[in-house]
């Protein structure tokens, strides 16, 4: 099986040599996507392994027309949304930060000019970046890939987290002074990730 559609029946008959392969096209990709959101290596595994569960399982509900990396990806973040709103929910775990007012001047702070940022993102390779990203505080890490990554509005954040639209702004813009932090020393060689 080597045509992409061949793969995707095969997953539609449950041939598990179909789904082996699916899983081996994409299963490096999707967990570093699951890296994004955790950071324990047990979690990766175990959110790659749920979210393939759930690929394998609604494989009929893909269109061949669409793009199945970008399908298996929005599977893989939902999985991985998923388990953090419950994990911290279900505990009743509040961060300190979800009880932040907004106000005006966070919004005006989000515009602040991020061409620093944007030139130590040019100046790292990616893993370099992504190894950043991973050692931000989870509630920043999170809302920082949801917006910066996967390219969710504050108002779909603060619904799927359950926080408020301020709170996400306030998480984001964290994210970003940590993670230009983070960056700068990198690239100072002040800290290895």
């Amino acid at each position: 099986m080597t045509n992409e559609l061949e793969i995707i029946q095969g997953c539609k008959n449950n041939d598990s040599y179909a789904q082996r392969v699916l899983f081996e096209m994409y299963g490096a990709q999707m967990k570093a996507v699951c890296g994004l959101y955790v950071k324990n290596a047990d979690q990766k595994e175990d959110l790659l392994q749920e979210s393939f569960i759930k690929i394998f399982s609604k494989i009929n509900d893909f269109d061949s027309r669409g793009v199945l990396r970008a399908w298996i990806r929005r599977i893989v973040v939902n999985t991985c949304l998923g388990y953090i709103t419950r994990d911290k929910y279900a505990k009743n775990m509040v961060s300190s930060s979800d009880s932040l007012q907004y106000n005006e001047e966070i919004e005006d702070e989000e515009d602040e000019d991020d061409s620093e940022f944007d030139t130590l993102v040019e100046a790292l390779d990616g893993e370099t970046i992504h190894g950043c990203i991973s050692l931000l505080k989870e509630d920043f890490r999170v809302v920082f890939v949801m917006f910066c990554i996967d390219d969710m509005s504050h108002n779909e954040i603060s619904s799927v987290l359950n926080i408020t639209v301020g709170a996400s702004r306030v998480r984001l813009n964290r994210a970003k002074e940590a993670l230009k932090k983070l960056l700068l020393e990198v690239s100072t060689k002040e800290i290895k990730v």
